[in-house]
Formats: structure tokens, C-alpha cells, sequence
């Protein structure tokens, strides 16, 4: 659901007034927290892991800290921390929990590590760590001029993305994908499809995210290139606004804190699906309470350091949080043949395979054709595109009806039960056709009870429309009409 056009220009006039940081502050309320802010004992050592720190692949003089109880939006943060010097102080807009970044006068790594032993310490620090770099989890390779029509983008056909297009013809409307990525470069095969004005670049600091490193280009290519227009691809969702969020730099990195401040400025715009093709190796909490709080689907590339998720000491974020964060898919990649690519894994992490072997895409090159991507990053927008589908199929879907017709409607044909929880590879065609829906359950709060008795009720005597969803779970007998007979058998199914 999108924003209306007025309030979406006060909140850009607001913010290219601010900087980020007061915009960061001025949309946290005063409320208090909603959930507790803790973590284990095993989870702290785990950040606290001196280790962490011997390649210093942090940013020099940042400090992220958790607090484990709510300040005010106008506390002296100097006099909360009196044991370190504060040059600056940046809060993230999450209304749930309270996690800032501090800036040290002393930008050096060595001051950061030095504030976190003496925070830690602190009784309302929950967590303090480094602010972590992270990367895109891709490899690339130029050189071939890619196509769709000429057999060049197998992964198009791997995926059924053809019959989700026939069944998709003559849809209207659109969905937005966030792009939380390098930026997105005006490649002419987007057309209207780019929204500059929902984003923003979070490296320098303005609304214009547009792409210097070709990153974000490609994955948001895959995801919404324009198709049968006769030029250079296809994508997978013809209807989309991507909403690009700059995150990663010219040269590819990027940090966890601007990660999860992208994913709450896109919560607050409403945009209903993410993509973060990116990998650190660095547990962030505050990414993770990002994720959480955000109400969309986070569609997140598994990372490509050949590692077992499931097990304890190989992680990769945000991808790692899949376990626990109920709105994320973890999207491992394969090629035509097999999994590769040094992709990550795990039955219990990963929820679902996409291609990501020798994909064509779009870029950032004088001609903005000659590309071929290989690495996670390209398999999760494979997964972001054909969510933007299933939302234009079932505009009415929640995050959790459209994660479970992703995962569920996976085709098991191309067995990947060693490497995710679906054992299998997306698929547009039975993402569209599978059915999300409880029958009885019409009003999709996971319980069959005298509520959806009553609704069904209520539509019987004229009281009550229902979408084609709804009339699908209120047709308990299946017999295409809803009537008394229905009304009987759904006090069949209470505590079924």
C-alpha cells in the first residue's frame, strides 16, 4: 500500500531540510518500547567476541549501541555515556526499541574498540559493537549481450516466469520493491519503473540513490526490467515501482546501521516487499529489530561463503536472522545444474533456491547491457520478482499469506532438499495459482471460530461483501455459493 502523494511530498520537503540524522530523531515517538530489548548470554559473547575485531572491517570511530531500556528523544546522550567523548549522535527511527550510533571525536578504530569495553559496562547498554561493514553478495561477469528472446535468460524459464506473465496480462496496478543495494542507475529498459523520489542514499546523504558501482542496477533488472518492449530483457514483474535504497558504495561495501536504517525508511513508506542482496559476516542486532518491526516481506540473499547456516558458528546476516524473524525469505542459488556458486545453505536458514548462475542483467556500462551475474544477490530478486507477482495476483495478500505461496508452491522437481526448508526452486506459475487461504478461516487470523461463523453470517443475509479470497475460505462445502449449508459446516471446524 502506498503512501498518498501529499504526504509523501511533506515527508520529502521535511527531510531534504534535515539532514538524516534529525529526520532519524524526529520520527521516533515517545512511546514505550513494545518489547523488551535483550539478548542471551551466548548471543552477547558471541558480539563481544574479541575476535570480531582483528581485521578492524568496521567503520573507523562508529559505535552502534542497543539500549536495553527507552530514552526520550531529547536526552543528553553525553551525560547517559559519561565515560566516552560523543561527537555525534544518529538514533534509528524504530519505535519498538532504542538503538543509536555514536560518533567518536577520535575517528579510528582503535577509539572504537576502547568506547565498547567501557559502554559495555554501562547498565543501560544493552549491546555496544562496531558499526560492520557488509558487502554484496555477488560475483560478476561482463561481456555477453543478454536477451531473453534469444535463449540467453535461462533463469526466466527455469522459474515459469513466462505462464506467471500470461496470467498476470491485463493487471493494472502495481507493487513496490524496495532495492536496498547500491543504488539503481536510469537504464532506458526500466522506463517509468524507478521511483528515486521513495529511496534514499544513504552514502551521501539525499533522495537521489542513483547507482556507481552497477550492483543495484543488476538485481533491480531482474526483478522489474521492463519485458516484451524489444529491448535488451526481461525482468521478472513487468508492474513495478523499485524504490532504490543506497546503501553500498562505489566499491561495493556498505554498513549493517544504514542496512537497517534503509529497511525502517522503507517500513515507513509502506513498500510491501524488500530486497537486500547483502552479506556480512557480523551479528547486528539492530538489523535484526529493523527487520522485525518492519511489516513488509524481506526477501534476503542467502551470501556466498559456501557455509552451513544451521550451524553455530556460520552466519551471515541478514540472512541469519530467517530463524527468528518470521517476514524474511533466505534464498540460496543454483545454476542450471545444480547448487554452486559457493552458495550458503541450511534446511532450517534458508528457505528457498532461485537462480543465480550466469544471469543476465542490466547495468551501469555505456550500452547497459553486458552483464553476467553470478552469486546470491541475483538469486533473492529472482524471489522479490515473483513476490511483486503474486501481489498483483492477490492484491489483498498479507506478508505472511505471501511468504507461505512463495515457499510452499516451491518446484520440488529440481530436488534441493539438502539446502532449504522448501527442497525446492521458486516458481512464479505455483506461487500464482496456490491458494494461502485456510478454508474457513476468512478472516486469516490462524483460528476457525464463531468470527468467521459470523461473517459468513452476515454475507448470507446481505450484510457483508467478501473479496475472492474471502469467498474462497467461506465456500466451506466447495460447491461455488455461500449459504446456510456453509454456516453448519464451518462449527464443524472450530479447534479442528
Amino acid at each position: 500500500m502506498k503512501l498518498s502523494k501529499k504526504l509523501i511530498a511533506a515527508f520529502l520537503v521535511f527531510s531534504m531540510l534535515f539532514s538524516l540524522s534529525a529526520f532519524a530523531a524526529d520520527t521516533v515517538t515517545d512511546a514505550e518500547p513494545n518489547k523488551e530489548y535483550t539478548l542471551s548470554k551466548e548471543r552477547l559473547a558471541k558480539i563481544y567476541d574479541p575476535t570480531n575485531y582483528e581485521d578492524e572491517n568496521f567503520v573507523a570511530g562508529e559505535v552502534i549501541v542497543g539500549l536495553n531500556t527507552y530514552v526520550p528523544n531529547d536526552v543528553n546522550y553525553s551525560e547517559l555515556f559519561p565515560e566516552i567523548e560523543i561527537s555525534e549522535v544518529d538514533r534509528l527511527p524504530l519505535d519498538s526499541v532504542v538503538t543509536i550510533k555514536i560518533v567518536l571525536p577520535n575517528e579510528t578504530t582503535e577509539s572504537v574498540i576502547e568506547a565498547i569495553n567501557l559502554l559495555k559496562n554501562n547498565p543501560i547498554v544493552e549491546y555496544a559493537q562496531p558499526n560492520y561493514y557488509g558487502q554484496s553478495a555477488s560475483y560478476v561477469f561482463t561481456d555477453i549481450d543478454p536477451y531473453y528472446y534469444d535463449g540467453s535468460q535461462w533463469n526466466l524459464d527455469f522459474i515459469d516466469a513466462p505462464e506467471a506473465w500470461e496470467m498476470t496480462a491485463g493487471i493494472t496496478n502495481r507493487v513496490s520493491v524496495g532495492v536496498i543495494d547500491s543504488g539503481i542507475y536510469e537504464h532506458e529498459d526500466f522506463e517509468d519503473n524507478i521511483y528515486y523520489e521513495h529511496g534514499y542514499n544513504f552514502i551521501q546523504l539525499f533522495h537521489q540513490a542513483n547507482d556507481d558501482n552497477g550492483h543495484g542496477t543488476q538485481v533491480a533488472g531482474i526483478i522489474g526490467a521492463v519485458g516484451d518492449n524489444g529491448m535488451d530483457i526481461a525482468g521478472v514483474c513487468w508492474n513495478v515501482d523499485l524504490c532504490p535504497y543506497k546503501v553500498l558504495a562505489a566499491d561495493g561495501y556498505g554498513s549493517n546501521y544504514d542496512v537497517a536504517e534503509a529497511i525502517t525508511i522503507a517500513g515507513i513508506f509502506e513498500i510491501p516487499i524488500l530486497n537486500i542482496s547483502y552479506q556480512s559476516e557480523y551479528d547486528t542486532p539492530c538489523m535484526e529489530y529493523a527487520l522485525q518491526n518492519y511489516s513488509g516481506l524481506a526477501v534476503v540473499a542467502a551470501g556466498n561463503f559456501n557455509y552451513n547456516l544451521d550451524e553455530e558458528y556460520y552466519s551471515t546476516y541478514p540472512a541469519s536472522y530467517a530463524t527468528e524473524t518470521n517476514n524474511i525469505i533466505a534464498v540460496a542459488g543454483l545454476s542450471q545444474y545444480g547448487i554452486g556458486m559457493n552458495s550458503n545453505y541450511g534446511v532450517e536458514t534458508v528457505q528457498i533456491c532461485a537462480p543465480g548462475d550466469l544471469i543476465y542483467s542490466l547495468d551501469i556500462t555505456q550500452d547497459g547491457i553486458n552483464t553476467m551475474c553470478m552469486g546470491t544477490s541475483y538469486a533473492a530478486p529472482h524471489v522479490a520478482g515473483v513476490a511483486a507477482l503474486v501481489l498483483l495476483y492477490h492484491p489483498t495478500y498479507t506478508t505472511a499469506q505471501l511468504k507461505k505461496a512463495i515457499i510452499n508452491s516451491a518446484n520440488t522437481d529440481f530436488d534441493c532438499s539438502l539446502w532449504c526448508s522448501s527442497g525446492g526452486v521458486v516458481n512464479a506459475k505455483n506461487a500464482l495459482e496456490y491458494m494461502a487461504f485456510t478454508v474457513g478461516d476468512i478472516n486469516n487470523d490462524g483460528v476457525i471460530d464463531s468470527n468467521d461463523r459470523d461473517m459468513i453470517a452476515e454475507y448470507v443475509v446481505g450484510l457483508r461483501t467478501f473479496t475472492d479470497d474471502e469467498f474462497y475460505c467461506a465456500d466451506i462445502n466447495g460447491d461455488g455459493i455461500i449459504s446456510n449449508a456453509d454456516i453448519i459446516l464451518i462449527i464443524s471446524l472450530f479447534n479442528v
